[in-house]
């Protein structure tokens, strides 16, 4: 898997549910996450997180993360996230040495905002100029449009 992979999960599933439910509105996201990890066990109700901001990036062009969407229009809230490179967030935190010591997060996320609070999920931004740069980006990559081929090659013979 590249090491963009949630930017990879989430194009492709985003492009996947719109085959599958051409009416649905489900949209490919890239910004700003935060998830706590570990209670400081110096200070009470304080949380380490891990967060890929980016909006203040320390790396530019680097620190982001990417999820699917489903928006609720009336609300301006999503009705339904997913992100299904949830299983390498365990991974990322110890790579840049944050403390893991929480409940697990499953290996995908599909949930409403309620599901993200339960998760400690403390930011799901989006930045539009980042989604259409990672967007245009990744259909023009050859190895993704081979993945995606494939996967609508799968898809039509069922």
């Amino acid at each position: 898997m590249p090491d963009r992979a949630c930017a990879w999960y989430a194009l492709l599933g985003t492009l996947l549910l719109r085959r599958l439910s051409p009416k649905s509105c489900y949209s490919f996201y890239a910004g700003t996450f935060e998830i706590c990890t570990s209670p400081d066990p110096t200070e009470a109700g304080v949380w380490y997180a891990l967060c890929f901001d980016a909006h203040q990036p320390l790396i530019p062009d680097q620190e982001f993360h990417c999820w699917i969407a489903h928006p609720d229009p009336a609300q301006r809230i999503y009705s339904e996230v997913i992100d299904f490179s949830a299983r390498h967030l365990e991974t990322r935190a110890r790579e840049f040495g944050i403390p893991w010591n929480r409940d697990p997060v499953p290996d995908f996320i599909w949930t409403d905002v309620a599901g993200l609070e339960q998760l400690k999920v403390r930011q799901l931004r989006p930045i539009v100029d980042l989604t259409d740069r990672i967007t245009r980006t990744l259909l023009q990559e050859p190895a993704f449009r081979r993945a995606w081929q494939s996967l609508a090659t799968t898809l039509n013979s069922l």
